[in-house]
């Protein structure tokens, strides 16, 4: 049975959010640095570089490549899951796709690796990563 997913794009590699999971997807437009963000609206223990404003409050961004660069395509997306809200910085969402059955990791990968996937979908000849959201969520 397919499912509604959210598809992205982060460096070479296409990954899936399963839909029901996205609140928002939002420009690069709302992200400021720590230093620009509004006065009073962090405390000093929180230290992320980059927030974005989403429904009424400030998220950290989280990037899950590291050395991640922004373009003129990056994108945020909001993420919730009931209590956690995350905004997922990807540097294009590429569209909305009714993805087949979710196929599970080959344990060789899921052994060499602690990048949060849940498994694999077959989506017009490439492979998509589906993330598992309660690794980083």
């Amino acid at each position: 049975m397919s499912e509604r997913n959210v598809i992205v794009l982060i460096e070479e590699s296409h990954f899936s959010i399963p839909f029901k999971y996205v609140d928002e997807i939002v420009s690069y437009e709302k992200v400021l640095s720590r230093d620009n963000l509004p006065e009073g609206m962090l405390s000093e223990e929180r230290a992320e570089p980059y927030w974005v404003a989403a429904r009424d409050e400030w998220l950290p961004l989280v990037f899950l490549m590291k050395g991640a660069k922004r373009t003129e395509h990056s994108q945020v997306v909001i993420i919730n899951q009931g209590p956690k809200i995350v905004a997922l910085s990807v540097d294009q969402v590429v569209g909305m796709e009714d993805l087949d059955t979710l196929l599970p990791l080959p344990e060789l990968v899921s052994a060499c690796t602690r990048f949060p996937l849940s498994g694999v979908h077959l989506w017009k000849e490439k492979v998509v990563l589906e993330l598992d959201l309660s690794r980083f969520i």
